[in-house]
């Protein structure tokens, strides 16, 4: 069997797919541990290099642009840049304010990061819609199924002599099975 190593997680937030059946969390008092194999922890570690290679590379090519640019057109480019960035925080916060104000929780916000401003509203009723089907979906699943039998189908035909002549046993099961009859006869 493979090692298993103790990853002390803290407050960072690393997306990334893991296959369930190897890991393992526990809880301590104060911190929160993650047991993973050494091959998913290589795994996790390779993307996360990669995807941090992506981002250098975005960089510097990037920087390399801009360096072959004139002054004034650095200029603009980092004030577009920057423009974009402010336009985008905006964004996000019109799409937060929608969300609370749908009755949504505001960490929903990743599901809807594609969306304008325009279409916000269409796509969250979407989604209460979807999530609506799917809870009424599932609800029907578990309600579906036979009915609960109540009682062995015994009416008060028995007497109260017939009843006193039945085992130990046969009793038990009137008491289980119907226990309004098994009632009317024990008085």
């Amino acid at each position: 069997m493979e090692d298993i190593k103790d990853t002390n997680i803290d407050t960072e937030v690393v997306e990334t797919e893991v296959d369930e059946s190897t890991v393992e969390t526990t809880e301590t008092e104060d911190k929160k541990y993650l047991k993973i194999t050494q091959e998913d922890l290589n795994a996790i570690m390779e993307k996360k290099v990669a995807q941090l290679k992506r981002v250098a590379e975005a960089e510097k090519i990037e920087a390399e642009k801009l360096a072959a640019m004139g002054e004034k057109e650095r200029t603009n480019a980092i004030y577009e840049k920057r423009e974009g960035a402010a336009d985008e925080r905006e964004r996000m916060l019109d799409i937060r304010e929608a969300l609370t104000e749908s009755g949504l929780k505001a960490h929903l916000i990743k599901r809807f990061k594609y969306s304008t401003v325009e279409t916000i509203q269409e796509d969250i009723e979407e989604y209460k819609a979807e999530i609506k089907e799917a809870v009424s979906e599932e609800l029907n699943k578990t309600l579906k199924g036979t009915t609960p039998k109540t009682g062995s189908g015994q009416t008060l035909a028995m007497t109260k002599d017939e009843f006193n002549k039945l085992g130990y046993k046969e009793q038990t099961k009137m008491f289980t099975e119907n226990r309004p009859l098994y009632d009317k006869l024990i008085k």
